[in-house]
């Protein structure tokens, strides 16, 4: 049984796990097979997608075993498979493309080029297949344009094709390699250093973390100068928590490459992880001046935009963080939590028109995600929308079997009662110890019906266990005014001292700034358990933001 069988728990006659054993047996073609069974059964599953990942690493492989074998004829098939269904992959273009050529047809080749560098304008391999099909259709001036593109993006990204194709005075249509096509073949079918990482970062990637780690400093310890092996090392350090390691790894590879894009941004992400937001937001910002003006090349780029829209947005910097994002368009339905990012923006700057239209779009494009409903909703509820508020109640996705109980929706029922002046309902006393959001909502409804001693008694103890906010204080102050039998209250007794919630976001900005990021945690933490509704919690909380990007790059 194999380590993703036993990590499944899948059993005999699973065509998933079959189509697993035969892929890490080497059986490409059994494994596409199978798996392409499944994954057209179950698409919009978790073993569908599981399913759907290892199809791709099966037709990919079926095809570079093809390519090796010489036959690119037959290695079309599983390529255009692969560079159909996943078709924002440039490397599946790239191969796609290599293939074309390779059996004849670089016009298409040319095409499958070019449909890679609109994904990626840093790909080397592109602008190598690119050059190699213009050769081909006597286009050898675009070939050498294409080939000094190569070594411009190359030196940018540390490819080693700048190694075997470097050329002091660049090229034209005179100096072109005569060996393009055999070093377009190589790349394409890979070296054997090539297939370990990929074999590592595929151990990551199927939550083999520790395997995949170990086979990545075996690389690294081989191969010391390569500082792409050392930042796949720290994204897989940084998954297994071993933040110290990752940016010694990283900050390694900026030691060998400065220019490292994709190193500065795992860099900066492991400093906000770590709660060194100002280190971060200074990191990004040193990528974002080294990059070319108005040119936004791709996936990468998009990180950096969020991840500086973040460290902005915590530290204070609400202008700064919104211009990072304004390249970008609308990404409602390809990037939700980057247009999430957005409405936190506009909210925290005032702009509630906004905040509203954006989150509308979001609970409108994704209607059985809870957690957007919830967002919707919340700002309903602080607009005091109610009609609409009950619309989205009525429309609740229903929970999945087995997930975890939400009561989010049984709250913002209940607050929507308070709003009408309507006795909420309360959760039962069998669902165990109320919350501190939930004691807040009960003091409220006491206040509401003027039950004064058991307001007190509700807020008092809600003070005792360090929930103090200004809504609290005030509340046991108006319970303490109005009580006709002042036993409960000691003679010389004063509200507590609190700061005005409305200077909280700004004490938040200052702490991270400082990087004092538990003081920053504590503070947070107080005013999300108690007021988990007031959408700015949960703004200013850092793992909201970062927590996602962890699951992206694992």
């Amino acid at each position: 049984m194999s380590l993703l069988d036993r990590l499944f728990g899948r059993r005999t006659g699973d065509p998933n796990a079959e189509g697993i054993a035969h892929y890490e047996a080497g059986r490409f073609a059994e494994a596409v097979d199978a798996l392409r069974h499944v994954a057209g059964k179950q698409r919009s599953t978790p073993a569908g997608s599981l399913a759907s990942f290892h199809l791709r690493l099966a037709l990919v492989a079926r095809g570079r075993e093809l390519l090796r074998a010489g036959q690119p004829t037959d290695a079309v098939a599983p390529l255009q498979e692969a560079a159909t269904a996943w078709e924002s992959f440039a490397d599946l273009q790239f191969l796609l493309g290599t293939a074309q050529g390779l059996m004849g047809d670089w016009t298409a080749a040319l095409a499958s080029a070019h449909a890679a560098e609109r994904l990626n304008p840093d790909y080397c391999e592109a602008r190598l297949l690119a050059a190699c099909a213009l050769v081909h259709l006597g286009r050898e001036r675009e070939a050498a344009a294409s080939l000094n593109k190569l070594l411009e993006s190359g030196r940018r990204v540390d490819n080693p094709l700048v190694t075997t194709l470097a050329r002091a005075d660049g090229y034209d249509e005179r100096n072109l390699p005569a060996n393009l096509d055999s070093l377009l073949a190589r790349v394409a079918v890979g070296e054997d250093r090539e297939a370990e990482v990929a074999a590592a970062v595929a151990l990551c990637r199927g939550g083999h973390w520790q395997q995949g780690v170990a086979r990545l400093q075996d690389l690294v310890a081989r191969h010391p100068e390569y500082p792409d092996y050392r930042v796949k090392l720290a994204a897989a350090l940084f998954q297994v928590g071993d933040s110290a390691g990752a940016l010694a790894e990283v900050d390694q590879a900026l030691r060998l490459n400065p220019a490292y894009r994709t190193a500065s941004i795992l860099k900066a992400l492991i400093l906000a992880d770590h709660g060194r937001l100002e280190s971060a937001h200074e990191v990004l910002a040193l990528v974002e001046a080294a990059g070319e003006p108005g040119s936004l090349r791709g996936q990468e780029d998009l990180l950096a935009a969020y991840l500086a829209g973040v460290t902005g947005l915590l530290t204070g910097r609400t202008a700064a963080a919104a211009e990072s994002l304004a390249g970008w368009g609308e990404m409602t339905s390809t990037f939700p939590r980057a247009e999430l990012l957005r409405v936190a923006l506009a909210d925290l700057a005032g702009k509630e028109s906004r905040a509203a239209g954006l989150l509308e779009a979001l609970a409108g494009a994704w209607p059985t995600d809870p957690d957007y409903q919830y967002f919707f909703a919340c700002f309903l509820l602080q607009q005091g929308d109610q009609n609409e508020l009950q619309k989205v109640l009525a429309r609740w996705p229903t929970p999945d079997p087995g997930a975890a109980t939400d009561d989010r929706p049984l709250r913002l029922t209940a607050r929507l009662a308070l709003q009408e002046l309507r006795d909420p309902e309360l959760p039962p006393a069998t669902a165990g110890p109320p919350s501190p959001a939930w004691r807040l909502l009960v003091a409220e409804d006491l206040a509401r019906r003027r039950r004064w001693q058991e307001c007190w008694q509700e807020t008092s103890a809600l003070l005792a266990a360090g929930n103090c906010t200004e809504e609290v204080v005030r509340l046991q102050t108006e319970a303490a005014a109005h009580q006709a039998d002042r036993a409960d209250l000691p003679p010389d007794w004063l509200p507590p001292a609190v700061l005005p919630s409305a200077v909280v976001p700004a004490l938040l900005w200052y702490y991270h700034r400082q990087e004092r990021a538990e003081e920053a945690e504590r503070l947070l933490a107080r005013y999300r358990d108690l007021h988990p509704e007031q959408l700015r919690w949960t703004w200013l909380a850092p793992a909201f933001w970062l927590d996602p990007v962890r699951r992206w790059i694992g």
